[in-house]
């Protein structure tokens, strides 16, 4: 699958989770994120998933804005259930 994200920002109150990420990723490649806890690795992944939107940019998987036909291919299981 062809990842292509174009200066995504995505805002939680008053933190920054992204700020203008412009990533690349051809299809057949690995990606591993790495970072510090509160720089974007899980509000990128949610970002995938369509779980959330970002504030502004866009986000394209093989040709196609995140939503019902990409759910098959990309998901995202959080940590706690919440329940």
């Amino acid at each position: 699958m062809k990842i292509e994200c174009r200066d995504l920002v995505k805002t939680y109150k008053t933190v920054q989770a992204m700020d203008g990420l412009t990533l690349t990723v051809p299809e057949g490649q690995i990606l591993g994120l790495l970072g510090k806890n509160g720089q974007g690795k899980s509000t990128l992944i949610k970002t995938l998933a369509g779980v959330i939107r970002p504030d502004s940019g866009t986000v394209i998987l093989d040709g196609q804005i995140p939503g019902t036909a990409t759910k098959p291919r990309v998901s995202w299981l959080p940590e706690l259930s919440g329940l």
